[in-house]
């Protein structure tokens, strides 16, 4: 099946406790994406990953964003974004269908996605991604695309990525008050994922974490696609904090020392250096 990519320009909205980016790029008919222009500045409005003043995140997001569309020439109405907040979980279940001896066709590929999207629960919340983990047949687990193959039971292993109502509700109202539409929500972890992991770390399975100024974000995965993703409210802006208690200094010093000498690792120079 042919891929079809927007002919104008695209533009993703990095929505950060401490700063807010924009990259505008534009695809050519091959997928081949090039970056028009990117720009950034300091956040209003957010805490922890989550946004406590609709207008001042609203405002901040839509300068920003004004300030890219100068840079690439192009104007933008539609964005994707990314959410950090919103209690983000994900579910796996597994849901089948009975065939009756007979080869697996297209429809009942839609049918038993179309029944396990059914059977995700979504009370009080909002499914961000629904992906396919993989197919089995009669209990032959691993398939890929089932098509063409015979069998009494076809089975389907699916992840759904889901967030609180009221945090996506929120996000689009902020992003409305910078006359913007939020075209696609993205969870945080899984559109890092998709930046810094080679498919091969992805399908040998690998856990990333995105620690961010007041959120830290974290996705597993595995055979190419988001097993977990999850989210807590503790960033580096934390640690910045703890240093600056710790050592009674102020916090300008204290994010010096982290930036500069920070490290999750110890070595064996660590007793001696002051």
């Amino acid at each position: 099946m042919a891929v079809s990519y927007p002919l104008g320009p695209i533009a993703a909205l990095d929505i950060g406790t401490a700063k807010m980016s924009c990259v505008i790029a534009r695809a050519d008919a091959n997928g081949q994406v090039r970056v028009l222009a990117s720009a950034s500045r300091a956040s209003q409005g957010m805490r922890n990953g989550a946004i406590i003043d609709i207008d001042a995140a609203g405002h901040c997001a839509g300068a920003v964003v004004e300030k890219a569309e100068a840079e690439a020439r192009e104007s933008v109405e539609k964005v994707i974004v990314n959410l950090s907040s919103g209690n983000i979980r994900s579910k796996q279940q597994q849901s089948s269908i009975t065939l009756g001896q007979r080869a697996i066709e297209t429809q009942d590929l839609n049918q038993v996605i179309a029944q396990s999207r059914a059977e995700t629960p979504t009370e009080g919340r909002e499914v961000l991604h629904f992906l396919p983990l993989g197919y089995s047949v009669d209990g032959n687990r691993g398939i890929r695309d089932p098509r063409g193959l015979f069998g009494q039971t076809l089975a389907i292993e699916t992840v759904a990525i889901s967030c609180l109502d009221s945090s996506v509700r929120t996000l689009r109202t902020s992003i409305a008050r910078a006359h913007l539409d939020a075209r696609n929500i993205v969870a945080s972890a899984f559109a890092s994922g998709l930046a810094v992991l080679h498919q091969e770390e992805r399908d040998l399975g690998i856990t990333v974490i995105d620690m961010g100024a007041g959120s830290s974000n974290i996705g597993v995965f595995y055979e190419g696609e988001p097993i977990f993703c999850d989210c807590i409210p503790l960033g580096g802006a934390h640690v910045t904090q703890d240093i600056a208690q710790g050592l009674s200094t102020p916090v300008s010093y204290a994010e010096r020392l982290k930036t500069l000498h920070g490290s999750c690792l110890s070595a064996a120079s660590d007793d001696r250096d002051m």
